[in-house]
């Protein structure tokens, strides 16, 4: 048996929409099913489908709603659900720094429960439907938290003490222990390859996002090949079918057959939405030959749809069945047109890769413009890596799920195999790695929900309706529209001007210096999303260089993610940091070394200077290491500007970490930094970072406070600001106005608020 005749027929279920799970299942010739996938024939819309969208906008809107006005009577939920109590999780639990965390359903006398995020110790593992006994001490949801989980229905949060996992029972029961089984195995084996199959196999990504290597597959646009999905359960049910029908299975027996294995296999995975989407069509699709009627899979997805609103009403505003339901019927819908566009312009060659590029392109028309607006990347290279990964992403996954069968059985066996797998897979994510370096593999970009919304069902229905056939005439127009996108995505950065950004994200630093098309940034933050938001308002699609100003992690923990547009630029750390033993600093280096290798990170110390068009950044701290590279050690710039090119500095800036006013003062002292225009306020507004001392001896008529929204640690303190007022600073901070710009010019600064 070949994977590559079982990457096919998954191909031929996606294409179909699973109907009836391709055309191995529902007994179609290869030749008619060939000529179906060839002939550009537009599909018309069933009625099912307008009502299951209509259902979904409505309870939408509902969810909306309910999640701005509903809350939980905690009291109510203590009185009832007193002392230990039974839950059933809905998710696997994650963890974080703080601990551990999952969504569960409360078990009610009358069958039904209420949904709680428990927070719980991080020593237990805990899957989805496992069913948990624990003590719950009840609270309701913070409110800068309370849209994002009222959405989904969560109006509660409890703290649990005495967890315990119950035994797992029954059928459900086997195959959640099966997993649990399949988990440790990989986990045994270790490194990035084992990773990958746990997150392609069995749904579990928390060691891929662990090791970084999910955020690569991100920049590459191979994150739907990593969440467990219908590809997956085209793979897996492509491998069940051939092997149904070399053993004689009849076509009215197969629909059972597949139905029941598509049952185990979402238990197996967590019951991902997306896999239980796929399933549920899969099903109504084999349900037809049974009723002699041929299946239809614009209404085998509607019927779905209509399924799991049913089952929970709070899913509709679920991103994972969007991007499903979307990507589905981009698929369903566009693939004939997307085939015969690739099919006229490869001269019918190279089936296999042209059917896989099909596939991406009508999958991204609805799903894409959604993931550029809530990962805010774009990821340029993606036709490119799903041609490439199509066939190894199947041998994956059959190799994995037979290695752990051979395990079962015979243990030294199915180590030996799971080893080599492993190693085969890490050689993948060593080559998508490569790729997501490459420049402008993945662009950021900032674009509302709303505008990406219109822009998709836009393109969507106009590609419905108009069904452009390929000819020369439309080539040239899509041609157009693809290249002004394109500029839209990567033009903005280029005409920034001169300014100096501090980007909104969160409680930590990122200072960006933008002049002349050059661009260098100053610290990451720790939030991926919200500086890869940040970066794409700035229109930033290349860095020529990053400065980390020292090793705490709300001013390095997003490294990692700035791999495509670092993919030939410099990282530069303070001199000393080479030279300490400790883990932090080892780690930063070995984070910075993974971006750009070992020849692009490089030592800074006083006197050393960065160009970035019209400013020069000259580094005046610090001396020399007196905290083991943490707050006192920071690296501090003093950025002037050049108006005219003359070398004269009309304005200047500084920037200082987290350096306080201790080491800004013996900076003074030295003569490195005196009267400066802009201050980058240390240590997020510290009571020891700004005095009025300092801020007389600097004079800064703008400064910048880089600091999150209602913070644990009390940033700006009252202090710190009253100093700023007290010599007429004007302060501008993130947590208030968002990612703040000072533009400058020949006439003068002129600072701005994004709010």
């Amino acid at each position: 048996m070949r994977v590559a005749g079982v990457s096919a027929d998954a191909i031929d279920c996606l294409r179909d929409g699973w109907t009836a799970g391709g055309s191995r299942i529902d007994g179609r010739t290869d030749e008619e099913s060939a000529a179906d996938s060839t002939t550009a024939v537009r599909p018309s819309i069933p009625p099912a489908l307008w009502v299951a969208l209509c259902a979904w906008v409505v309870l939408a809107a509902w969810a909306w709603w309910t999640a701005d006005h509903a809350s939980a009577d905690v009291d109510a939920l203590a009185e009832a659900y007193g002392g230990t109590c039974r839950l059933v999780a809905l998710q696997d639990g994650a963890s974080n720094d703080f601990g551990a965390h999952c969504i569960m359903r409360l078990e009610g006398e009358d069958g039904r429960g209420v949904k709680v995020r428990v927070l719980y110790g991080g020593d237990i593992r805990v899957l989805a439907h496992d069913r948990i006994e624990a003590h719950l001490s009840f609270s309701e949801i913070p409110d800068h938290q309370r849209s994002r989980f009222g959405i989904e229905g969560v109006f509660v949060q409890a703290k649990a003490s005495d967890v315990s996992v119950l035994e797992r029972t029954g059928v459900p029961g086997i195959l959640l222990s099966l997993r649990a089984w399949a988990q440790k195995e990989l986990e045994c084996v270790g490194g990035e390859g084992s990773a990958l199959l746990s997150a392609v196999v069995l749904g579990d990504r928390t060691r891929l996002d662990a090791c970084g290597a999910y955020e690569d597959m991100k920049a590459v646009g191979l994150a739907h090949l990593v969440a467990v999905s219908g590809a997956h359960l085209a793979v897996v049910s492509a491998l069940v079918s051939r092997i149904a029908l070399r053993c004689g299975v009849s076509r009215r027996g197969m629909p059972i057959l597949i139905a029941l294995f598509i049952v185990a296999y979402a238990l197996c995975t967590g019951m991902q939405p997306s896999v239980v989407r796929a399933g549920l069509m899969a099903i109504v699709g084999c349900s037809s030959v049974w009723v002699r009627r041929r299946p239809s899979s614009l209404s085998s997805l509607a019927a779905a749809i209509c399924i799991m609103l049913a089952a929970d009403a709070y899913g509709a505003t679920s991103l994972s069945l969007y991007l499903s339901a979307a990507s589905t019927l981009g698929i369903i819908v566009l693939m004939p047109l997307a085939s015969s566009w690739i099919d006229t312009a490869l001269r019918g060659r190279f089936k296999g890769a042209s059917d896989a590029i099909a596939l991406t392109a009508c999958a991204n028309v609805l799903a894409m413009p959604a993931n550029a607006s809530l990962f805010h990347r774009v990821p340029l290279i993606s036709p490119l890596s799903n041609v490439v990964a199509a066939p190894v992403f199947a041998f994956l996954v059959v190799g994995g799920m037979a290695s752990l069968a051979v395990d079962a059985v015979f243990p030294r066996l199915g180590h030996m195999m799971l080893h080599a797998l492993s190693y085969a897979a890490e050689l993948f994510v060593s080559g998508m790695r490569a790729l997501s370096h490459l420049p402008y593999a993945s662009v950021f970009c900032s674009v509302p929900l709303g505008v990406s919304a219109a822009a998709s069902i836009g393109a969507f229905c106009a590609l419905w309706a108009l069904w452009p056939l390929p000819t020369r005439r439309n080539a040239c127009i899509c041609g157009g529209i693809a290249l002004a996108c394109c500029l839209l995505v990567l033009a903005p950065g280029r005409f920034a001007g001169d300014r100096i950004v501090a980007l909104d994200v969160g409680q930590g630093d990122a200072i960006l210096v933008q002049s002349e098309g050059s661009a260098l940034l100053v610290d990451t933050g720790n939030q991926d999303s919200l500086l890869a938001a940040s970066l794409g308002r700035a229109g930033v699609s290349h860095l020529d260089a990053l400065v980390i100003t020292h090793h705490d992690d709300d001013h390095c923990g997003s490294l990692p993610m700035l791999s495509s547009v670092l993919a030939r630029g410099e990282v530069y750390l303070a001199e000393d940091t080479f030279t300490q033993r400790d883990d932090k600093n080892k780690a930063l280096i070995e984070s910075a070394r993974g971006i750009v290798g070992s020849q692009g990170v490089k030592g800074v110390e006083p006197g050393d200077v960065l160009r970035v068009g019209r400013f020069r950044c000259t580094v005046v701290g610090p001396q020399e290491f007196t905290d083991g590279g943490g707050n006192a050690d920071s690296v501090c710039m003093l950025v002037e500007y050049d108006a005219e090119g003359d070398g004269t500095c009309e304005a200047s800036a500084l920037l200082t970490g987290d350096a306080e006013a201790p080491q800004i003062e013996g900076l003074i002292d030295r003569g490195l930094v005196g009267d400066i225009d802009v201050l980058k306020v240390g240590h997020h507004g510290s009571r020891a970072g700004t005095t009025e001392e300092l801020c007389r001896e600097l004079k800064p008529e703008y400064a910048l406070i880089s600091v999150g929204a209602r913070n644990r640690y009390g940033h700006p303190t009252r202090e710190a600001l009253e100093a700023l007022a007290s010599i007429g600073c004007e302060v501008w901070r993130t947590d208030e106005d968002g990612d703040v710009s000072c533009r400058f010019t020949r006439d003068g600064i002129e600072a701005s608020g994004m709010r």
